[in-house]
């Protein structure tokens, strides 16, 4: 049955409402009744950090015109310096702060406890009272459903709200769900899923499920294949270094048979994969921003795509958990559970939404078994390519195009002149002549004769700066002089990339000895439509392993494990070559890999068959282009830690830049009659004190200990 809920904005409620509430008098006339408080006065001062430009107030309701906001004690003027969303409370500097500045907000809101957007009853919620429903339909008999199980349900909802506010016309915004289920045959099952939504809207990050929007996906699962159409989430790791996750709008199949695997699939890529690693400052739990806060192209992070980490612990996203993050301005803000501090690690990968060009990706894999099941041959292809006559804005030029051909692999080059000559236009740009300032351009509201693109330079290496909005509400600029400001005149344009990878590996085992081994290659051409610097395109990736595993000797088993792996600095994987974290215990996190990085170690693991187990690793680390290190690891685990017992595990590891690192955790109980005791206990040191070190001088020593 559809069901409709109408939803209002609660900017209609302030236009109703800022009008003054009426009551009725004894002899039945209308006279305005002044309201016990009909607003807040209130204030926030902020420390603003590096670019810092967006601004999360935490209020809703914002009194049109009542905002006042002071930078280090100077005031900013409204709709120049700065502008306001008096509804969500959210306000956004023109300028990027250099960092340490402190910004100082006041404003009057209504009192309203409600939420900006809210209804009666969202769909799918449960009503709050006791529903009956008419027989419409007679159930079918159990025999008869039994005598038919082949069968599709067909159910779903249509939604229809109205919004209007100050300054909006009344507007529709509806929203379709429909899904089917069934079986078609005796293994043939069928899913389908519909949503239409045009509400103007990302969803938001602070709970731990998303709603999907605008979404199409078919799947057909028999005994031996599954296949996908329409919008799916499409991922594998089928080697170490070729691990990837994509949403694509396409098809894929995967058929296991005569115990072989073969799976393809491709389709338009909605994102890109990115990765962002900073510390933390102290006290200060968001928000941090994950994409440039001056930014105008429209990107923003795809919801549910993130995969978030504090110190090297997965977050979960939920305002009652660790984290919330809003897509469409590209911030992340902890909640009180996370405790953020300057030695906090965090690193963030998440799809960006395309700003480049429309970008397709292809995928495919088979694996071979040899040997009756013992050996088994395995390959992977990844291609995932840009398309230069799909630009995701606008249409590309031929000379623009001519400009790409000549800048090879340097982003710097590709730089349009971003001047396109106009008539008499509105919020335009005029060019003034050399005279006492070199001839630049200066913006005006009417009879303007250019239109000119702005792209930012860096700190002080342009001509101009922003200068508050357009009657359009776009950015506009103004000339200060050379390098004195970040932006200059012109039109970067986005690099068409293409990326390859090719991926052969071979597993064997025999009792307890067992080897695998890898190799990958990636053809990564940074610039598709140029053959200028195609010379360092092809890079390779290589893993090698073996040795000896659950080995029965005596009362115990042993496994004993031999690797070696190598990695150029010119290859490309689909999403990342290593893991979150991985060289942060060697103390190499921000130090880039040049050159060929080789990595050698010895694992041994010795086990008893119920009460203990105990196990040692020793890595070492070389680069022929950078500094080396080493890495030593130990574990012990005695009966069961969670009834009794102890598990510890710790490691040592140094490098050439003078850096090391120390880290240790135990976890243990002890249970006696009816009382569980529990202890966690963590233990890290790091010391840099190498004067060549970016991080010289850095010292701390952590200890944290909870008892349960």
């Amino acid at each position: 049955m559809n069901m409709i809920s109408i939803r209002l904005h609660a900017a209609a409620i302030l236009i109703l409402l800022s009008a003054g509430p009426l009551s009725a008098s004894e002899e039945g006339n209308l006279r305005p009744m002044a309201p016990v408080r009909d607003h807040y006065v209130e204030s926030k001062k902020i420390i603003l950090a590096e670019g810092a430009t967006r601004i999360d107030l935490g209020v809703s309701f914002i009194i049109a015109g009542s905002d006042s906001v002071t930078l280090d004690g100077l005031p900013l003027r409204r709709e120049t310096d700065y502008r306001i969303n008096i509804l969500k409370g959210s306000l956004i500097l023109v300028r990027s702060p250099a960092g340490g500045e402190v910004l100082e907000v006041r404003w009057k809101r209504y009192p309203f406890s409600f939420a900006p957007v809210f209804a009666s009853r969202f769909p799918g919620e449960r009503p709050p009272y006791q529903v009956t429903m008419p027989d419409l339909i007679t159930a079918e008999p159990e025999s008869e459903a039994a005598a038919n199980p082949y069968r599709l349900r067909l159910s779903g909802n249509k939604t229809v709200g109205f919004s209007m506010g100050s300054g909006k016309d009344l507007g529709i915004d509806q929203s379709l769900k429909v899904t089917m289920l069934g079986k078609l045959a005796i293994d043939l099952e069928v899913r389908a899923y519909l949503t239409d939504d045009n509400l103007p809207v990302q969803p938001q990050g602070n709970t731990e499920e998303l709603k999907q929007l605008d979404k199409v996906a078919v799947q057909i699962r028999s005994r031996h294949t599954e296949t996908n159409f329409g919008d799916f989430m499409s991922g594998q790791k089928w080697s170490d270094f070729t691990s990837f996750e994509r949403e694509l709008r396409g098809a894929s199949v995967k058929v296991n048979a005569w115990n072989q695997e073969l799976f393809a699939g491709g389709g338009i890529t909605k994102g890109r994969f990115q990765r962002s690693q900073f510390f933390g400052i102290e006290g200060v739990q968001g928000p941090y921003e994950l994409l440039d806060a001056r930014r105008f192209n429209g990107v923003i992070l795809l919801p549910g795509t993130e995969a978030v980490f504090v110190d090297g612990r997965r977050m979960q996203r939920g305002a009652e958990n660790h984290y919330v993050i809003d897509y469409g301005r590209g911030t992340i803000t902890f909640t009180e559970r996370v405790t953020i501090t300057t030695d906090s690690e965090i690193v963030v990968e998440f799809q960006s939404g395309e700003d480049g060009y429309g970008r397709t990706t292809l995928t495919g894999g088979w694996t071979l078994p040899l040997a009756g099941g013992k050996a088994a041959l395995r390959g992977f292809y990844f291609r995932e390519s840009d398309d230069p006559d799909d630009p995701v804005s606008g249409v590309m030029t031929d000379d623009e195009k001519d400009i790409l051909a000549g800048a090879g692999d340097d982003q710097g080059a590709a730089i349009a002149p971003g001047i396109t000559p106009v008539e008499d236009a509105s919020d335009a740009y005029i060019l003034v002549p050399a005279d006492t300032l070199p001839e630049h351009f200066e913006f005006v509201e009417e009879g303007g004769a250019f239109a000119v693109d702005f792209y930012d330079a860096g700190r002080g290496e342009g001509d101009y700066v922003t200068d508050g909005f357009t009657r359009r509400g776009e950015v506009k600029y103004l000339y200060v002089g050379p390098g004195g400001g970040d932006y200059l005149v012109g039109k970067p344009l986005s690099l068409p990339e293409r990326k390859e990878v090719i991926s052969l590996g071979f597993d064997a085992a025999r009792g307890s000895l067992f080897f695998s081994g890898e190799g990958n290659l990636s053809i990564f051409d940074a610039n598709v439509l140029s053959g200028i610097d195609n010379d360092d395109n092809n890079g390779g990736a290589l893993k090698l392993s073996g040795g000896v595993k659950d080995q029965v000797v005596g009362s115990s088993r042993l496994s004993l494990l031999a690797e070696y792996s190598s990695l150029e600095e010119r290859f490309r994987a689909p999403d990342k070559a290593r893991d979150p974290y991985f060289y942060r215990n060697w103390n190499l996190d921000d130090v880039p890999l040049a050159g060929t990085e080789k990595i050698s170690g010895l694992n041994f693991v010795g086990a008893g068959e119920t009460f203990w187990k105990i196990g040692g690793r020793y890595d070492r680390l070389e680069r022929t282009g950078g500094p080396g290190a080493r890495k030593a690891e130990a574990s012990l685990a005695l009966g069961d830690k969670v009834d009794r017992g102890l598990e510890a595990a710790g490691y040592d590891s140094k490098n050439d830049l003078g850096r090391d690192r120390r880290y240790l955790h135990a976890d243990g109980a002890f249970g006696f009659w009816k009382f569980l005791p529990r202890a966690v206990f963590d233990t890290e040191r790091y010391r840099s004190f190498n004067t060549d070190a970016p991080d010289t001088g850095r010292f701390y020593y952590q200890n944290i200990f909870s008892l349960a």
